[in-house]
């Protein structure tokens, strides 16, 4: 059972890697704090979409009620309550969901999605856009949220067009391919996290502003697509003044 007197930050993230890459990070950065990552293992704003008119009317509208669902599963299983947890950070890939849809080239020959930073190829072009319409309802209810589990504090904070993207400047990696640079990345930062902080506030693709400044930049042109992000805001020394 976790120590009750200490506060949980409790990270989300997509995939495993993305855990590995900057896991140590917030262990460093809330030192004081019990830091616990979840590994969705899935994209939580567009899953189940093999089925869209239950998801959109489901997850759309529900998407709040799903991330509280998945931190009381966490507080339920290690006995704690909403006042034992500090803030919830919730990290996501864009993946160029608010390029125009002209930018979006459909090639019946791709078995993947193709990024680049100026279009996405993809095999079928009318089942990317439905993902991409529900990604982005999802991110615009999620940019207003402060507060899931009626109290705890949330924020969402992105990676563009991923966190290979970002960290790496790698698109269209494999998952082992995701694996070797989270663990280069790690390795390379491991016991110089002031270095991986220096890199993600002040690097050329972070975006200036504050919370609501850099979203809205992001959701703007082609940034989507782009190298961009705003996960300095979710830094101790940087998130309590990011509004």
């Amino acid at each position: 059972m976790l120590m009750a007197r200490k506060k949980v930050v409790f990270i989300i993230v997509e995939g495993p890697s993305d855990e590995l890459a900057l896991g140590s990070l917030y262990d460093e950065l809330f030192d004081e704090q019990t830091v616990f990552v979840e590994v969705m293992h899935c994209d939580i704003l567009t899953d189940y979409l093999n089925n869209y008119k239950s998801l959109h009317e489901q997850r759309s509208a529900n998407i709040k009620n799903e991330l509280t669902k998945i931190v009381k599963s966490y507080a339920d299983n290690n006995f704690l309550k909403k006042e034992h947890f500090l803030q919830v950070i919730h990290i996501c890939d864009t993946d160029g969901c608010f390029i125009s849809d002209d930018n979006i080239i459909e090639d019946n020959t791709l078995s993947d999605v193709v990024y680049s930073t100026n279009e996405i190829k993809c095999h079928n072009k009318e089942s990317l856009l439905k993902y991409r319409k529900l990604k982005r309802e999802n991110i615009e209810k999620l940019i207003g949220t402060e507060t899931i589990w009626s109290t705890v504090p949330y924020k969402l904070y992105f990676m563009s067009s991923s966190l290979d993207h970002v960290l790496y400047d790698k698109l269209n990696t494999n998952d082992d391919e995701k694996k070797a640079n989270a663990k280069v990345f790690m390795e390379k930062y491991d016991n110089n996290w002031d270095e991986c902080v220096k890199f993600l506030s002040e690097s050329s693709f972070v975006v200036k502003g504050n919370y609501y400044e850099t979203w809205e930049y992001i959701r703007k042109d082609k940034h989507s697509l782009e190298r961009n992000t705003n996960i300095n805001l979710s830094f101790p020394k940087n998130n309590k003044d990011d509004e």
